[in-house]
C-alpha cells in the first residue's frame, strides 16, 4: 500500500532530508499504534486562512495553530489533513520562548496525535498529549544531529 505524506502551502516544511526523516517517524509512531498510514497532507498557512476554516467547519472563532481532519473511512486508518497557521507557531515560539523549529515539529506532531485519537480537553488529556509531543521530538532529535531549516517560499 502505498503512504503518502504531503507538505504544502506558503512555507514548505524543510530540505528532502528532512522530510523524510519526518515521513519515517511518522511511520512509525502510526506502526507503533497498530494504524495504517493511508495518506497525511500538512498543508502551512496564515493565521488568517486558518481562523476562516475554524469558523467555516468547527464554528470557532479564535485563532489556532493547527486544525485536523480525520477522512479515514476506518479506526486502523490514518487519511488526513493537518493545517497549520505559521502565524501562529511563530507567535507561540516568541510566546514560550521556544526555538522556531521545534515548535512547529510539536503542531506538526500534536495534529498526527489527534489522528491517532488523542485529546486534550482535560487536565489529564492535555498531559498525555503533551507527553506524546515530547516523545516525538526525542525521536527527532535522536534521528538527526543537524540543524532543522524551515523554508519559505517566495510568492
Amino acid at each position: 500500500m502505498i503512504q503518502k505524506i504531503k507538505f504544502c502551502g506558503k512555507n514548505s516544511f524543510a530540505g528532502a532530508g528532512r522530510r523524510e526523516l519526518f515521513r519515517s517517524l511518522v511511520q512509525t509512531i502510526t506502526r507503533d499504534h497498530n494504524m495504517t498510514l493511508l495518506g497525511l497532507q500538512y498543508v502551512f498557512l496564515t493565521d488568517h486562512a486558518l481562523v476562516k476554516m475554524n469558523i467555516k467547519y468547527l464554528k470557532h472563532t479564535s485563532f489556532t495553530d493547527v486544525i485536523s481532519f480525520d477522512l479515514s473511512s476506518s479506526h486502523q486508518t490514518i487519511d488526513g489533513e493537518i493545517y497549520i497557521s505559521i502565524d501562529r507557531v511563530k507567535e507561540n515560539s516568541l510566546v514560550l520562548s521556544t526555538p522556531y523549529q521545534e515548535e512547529l515539529l510539536r503542531v506538526m506532531a500534536h495534529g498526527l496525535f489527534h489522528l491517532l485519537g488523542y485529546k486534550d480537553k482535560t487536565h489529564k488529556e492535555n498531559r498525555e498529549m503533551r507527553q506524546k509531543e515530547d516523545a516525538f521530538l526525542s525521536l527527532w532529535r535522536n534521528s538527526t544531529t543537524a540543524p532543522l531549516e524551515i523554508k519559505t517560499n517566495k510568492s
